[in-house]
């Protein structure tokens, strides 16, 4: 066996080696430690993988890599994010596609984005109701928006807010 495919058999020998050492040598709380690492590890690169092939980092939360419950590893990532190390969450951010949040919050943000890039392009908030902006109908959201003011996030709300012209109500300007 020679060229990549040899280096990479030699590679997992050695770390299945290594790993065989440590574990006879390491206490267990450690090997539990460093096995717990080693599995999150692994996940970080499934994902990385997950979203370059896919596009984006919404795994369906019943997939399954490797024997590795990848879609519930990164629900959990997204759910505990604020009790995250620094490292841990910049090593989740640098992946294209990840979020914080649920996947309604990810397309909350995408519908307020295109609002936004409307507002700057044509210079006001009010696109029609029959209005489709890259495949969102645009308009209908905005009203939906006007209509769930009391039922919505005070995040949510402080951003929209935040557009120029906004108002909470269909015939503000």
């Amino acid at each position: 066996m020679g060229g990549l495919a040899g280096q990479q058999a030699i590679a997992d020998r050695s770390d299945r080696c290594r790993d065989a050492l440590l574990r006879q040598t390491l206490p267990e709380r450690n090997r539990r430690v460093l096995t717990r690492f080693n599995r999150s590890t692994q996940h970080l690169e499934l994902l990385r993988s997950y979203a370059q092939r896919e596009g984006h980092t919404s795994v369906p939360v019943d997939l399954i890599v490797d024997g590795l419950k990848l879609g519930q590893w990164a629900r959990l990532r997204r759910r505990e994010h604020t009790r995250l190390s620094a490292e841990r969450q910049a090593q989740l951010v640098v992946i294209p596609g990840w979020f914080w949040g649920t996947k309604a919050d990810q397309v909350w943000s995408q519908k307020f984005e295109l609002l936004a890039r409307y507002d700057d392009r044509e210079g006001h908030i009010k696109p029609p109701d029959g209005h489709i902006e890259q495949g969102v109908k645009l308009g209908g959201w905005v009203r939906e928006q006007w209509r769930g003011k009391e039922k919505m996030p005070v995040e949510r709300s402080a951003k929209l807010e935040s557009l120029p012209g906004w108002n909470w109500g269909r015939e503000s300007t």
